[in-house]
């Protein structure tokens, strides 16, 4: 989620780490070594490397 404050677009801690996952995932990692360097489940990277519906 972007927010704006101050005229500077702003993102959240999520989308940080959701970016930081599609982009490992995009380059050719696997799904469990991205989850466990970014401590978070498998499952979130899974969901969030496929385009928002």
């Amino acid at each position: 989620m972007r927010r704006r404050l101050e005229g500077r677009v702003t993102w959240s801690y999520a989308d940080d780490l959701r970016a930081r996952a599609v982009a490992r995932y995009e380059a050719g990692e696997s799904i469990r070594p991205i989850a466990a360097a970014l401590q978070i489940s498998p499952s979130c990277v899974s969901k969030w490397r496929r385009p928002a519906a």
